[in-house]
């Protein structure tokens, strides 16, 4: 199974001139925990998460009016649309990341997957098992 199967396609992004604060507000409202910084032809070139302004921000005493780019996480680590997710979960864990902007063939952004991503397709893949080896035990006995 490709990456595209369980990326989401409405990512929050803005562009490396916002402060922290406008990004910290725009994920509020839009209930996300990171934002993809993406330049004028929408590539992605930094990630902030919520732990960026949480260690980064306040526990460092920063201004909340700071260029993003100075908090931002960069370089981005962004997958192809079409890399398999397994690959992308070995990647993920070897890289200690919880969230990967997926990009298209002129490396703009189209998506996101995030663990949460992951471990939903997982455990519904782990049912489907489940339910296929019950139902054979039960034809078997």
């Amino acid at each position: 199974m490709l990456v595209d199967a369980i990326m989401n396609t409405e990512v929050v992004t803005v562009t490396r001139d916002h402060t922290v604060l406008r990004a910290a507000r725009l994920m509020r409202e839009q209930n996300v925990g990171s934002i993809v910084v993406c330049d004028d032809l929408r590539r992605p070139i930094g990630l902030l998460t919520d732990r960026d302004i949480a260690v980064k921000l306040v526990a460092e005493g920063r201004d909340a009016e700071s260029p993003i780019d100075e908090l931002m996480s960069t370089p981005v680590y962004a997958v192809p649309e079409t890399m398999l997710i397994f690959d992308l979960l070995r990647e993920m864990s070897r890289r200690k990341v919880h969230r990967v902007p997926v990009i298209d063939e002129h490396k703009r952004l189209i998506g996101i997957v995030s663990v949460d991503d992951a471990l939903l397709l997982l455990t519904t893949e782990l049912v489907n098992v489940a339910d296929v080896m019950g139902h054979r035990t039960r034809v078997l006995a």
